[in-house]
């Protein structure tokens, strides 16, 4: 498992949005939350749309219910859902 997460993150820090988004599902797996939703918001800011869901729900996971409404406004405004 440990040589995973060594991978995923060095390709996402390598600039892969597939492996930000995985990365970061890898870090809320694990409550780094703080972690992962940087890795969310990098991946969701290149357009992965599954990233913009995994912040959204993170988000309201959170409690920060309005950010997350923004987030999925975004979403739907570029015709993803």
């Amino acid at each position: 498992m440990y040589d995973l997460v060594l991978l995923k993150r060095s390709a996402a820090e390598a600039g892969d949005i597939d492996a930000m988004n995985s990365f970061g599902l890898l870090l809320e797996q694990r409550e780094k939350f703080h972690a992962a939703e940087s890795w969310y918001r990098r991946a969701a800011n290149a357009g992965h749309t599954d990233a913009m869901n995994n912040l959204a729900e993170l988000l309201e996971e959170q409690g920060r219910v309005a950010e997350a409404v923004r987030r999925r406004q975004r979403i739907e405004a570029a015709g993803e859902s």
